[in-house]
């Protein structure tokens, strides 16, 4: 089966990247001056954590985020659904990594197409 996750929806606060990640992001997905993205960690809703790569791709003329090196570990992990919808947000360890937090529909009437009311870096 074939997951993927998409950044649907806008960024509450655009600046969630530092100018040295913006910089990682920007060499590797524009420039292909780097092989790799940005490493950061996610944590799924059974709170295990997973290194994954952070990148930007273009699709469909515009430019989207997306999880690789890694997601497969996350996919193989969770018991994803076909439908299932889950916010994405990021945050920041105590240390000042970039990392994010994948969370799962409240119940099957939560779309996630509302806005949260805490939206401080969602995607």
């Amino acid at each position: 089966m074939l997951v993927h996750i998409l950044f649907t929806r806008k960024l509450c606060l655009p600046e969630f990247l530092s100018e040295e990640e913006s910089r990682v992001i920007y060499e590797q997905s524009v420039l292909k001056d780097r092989t790799e993205g940005l490493s950061v960690v996610l944590v799924d809703h059974l709170l295990k954590k997973h290194v994954v790569d952070l990148r930007k791709w273009k699709m469909g003329g515009r430019w989207n985020y997306v999880f690789i090196d890694g997601w497969n570990q996350v996919v193989s992990t969770n018991t994803f659904k076909v439908g299932d919808v889950y916010h994405v947000w990021s945050f920041r360890s105590r240390g000042g990594n970039l990392c994010f937090a994948l969370v799962p529909p409240r119940n099957s009437s939560d779309s996630g197409h509302g806005v949260s009311n805490s939206c401080l870096s969602s995607w």
